[in-house]
């Protein structure tokens, strides 16, 4: 019973949604519009490291994922995603522990990665992601 409550709680705490790499090149890829769903939530954010981590693939990747990463790039600056900044602590913490770090705070994770995913719900959280390539579900 408790936990119900604790997740109530944090449903009622939604500070936005926060976009992880991977949902920016699965958007990219087919063509599906998050962030118009994301904004139902509140504002919707993107963190440093996810910026690095699509610029390094838009600069060293191969193929589609390289033009996929710079139209995400794009999309980032054209639909003006707020980025939030990681403080000098968290700066060693991978893309995903960090992402952890903001479920705690009350934003909703943007996310198709598995493992991911399974970590914030261990942690009560909330996913936003995209399903059979068109329907996006938040739990």
């Amino acid at each position: 019973m408790e936990k119900s409550s604790e997740r109530t709680d944090k449903i009622k705490k939604t500070r936005g949604v926060v976009i992880d790499t991977n949902l920016f090149l699965y958007m990219v890829e087919h063509r599906v519009d998050v962030i118009e769903e994301a904004k139902t939530f509140g504002n919707v954010f993107t963190i440093e490291a996810v910026l690095k981590e699509l610029e390094k693939i838009s600069k060293k990747g191969k193929g589609r994922w390289k033009k996929n990463a710079k139209i995400a790039l794009r999309i980032i600056k054209k639909r003006r995603i707020k980025l939030l900044h990681n403080s000098s602590l968290e700066k060693k913490l991978s893309v995903d522990k960090k992402l952890l770090k903001l479920v705690d705070k009350g934003f909703i994770i943007a996310t198709n990665d598995r493992k991911l995913i399974k970590n914030i719900k261990e942690k009560l959280g909330r996913v936003l992601r995209v399903r059979q390539r068109k329907k996006i579900d938040v739990f």
